[in-house]
């Protein structure tokens, strides 16, 4: 049985990126977890994940992602953001982060 509907997976620090790398073609998303805002084998993955294999669908950083860190994720690949909600907080009172920063990726300000 094939599936038609899209595919996304989540792969957590530590795992093997080989594991899901063979299947990139068929993933429309690709959820990579940063434990700890200190922890970057995320950025790695990603920038290989691009640049190695290939991968064309979204890639999303999840767990403790601050807004400080955005500007690096998106060179390494990213597109879409799960922000850490204390951050997100700090976004909403700030004005200048409404319209530099957007969930889905940089937005031009």
């Amino acid at each position: 049985m094939i599936r038609a509907a899209p595919i996304g997976v989540r792969l957590k620090a530590g795992q093997h990126l080989e594991v899901i790398a063979a299947h990139g073609a068929r993933l429309a998303l690709v959820a990579l977890e940063f434990p700890k805002f200190t922890d970057g084998r995320a950025y790695s993955y990603a920038r290989l994940l691009r640049e190695r294999y290939g991968y064309k669908g979204e890639l999303c950083a999840v767990g403790q992602v601050l807004r400080d860190q955005l500007l690096f994720m998106h060179r390494c690949g990213f597109d879409a953001y799960e922000i850490a909600r204390a951050d997100a907080a700090c976004a909403r009172r700030s004005p200048r982060s409404a319209s530099s920063i957007s969930r889905r990726g940089m937005a031009a300000s």
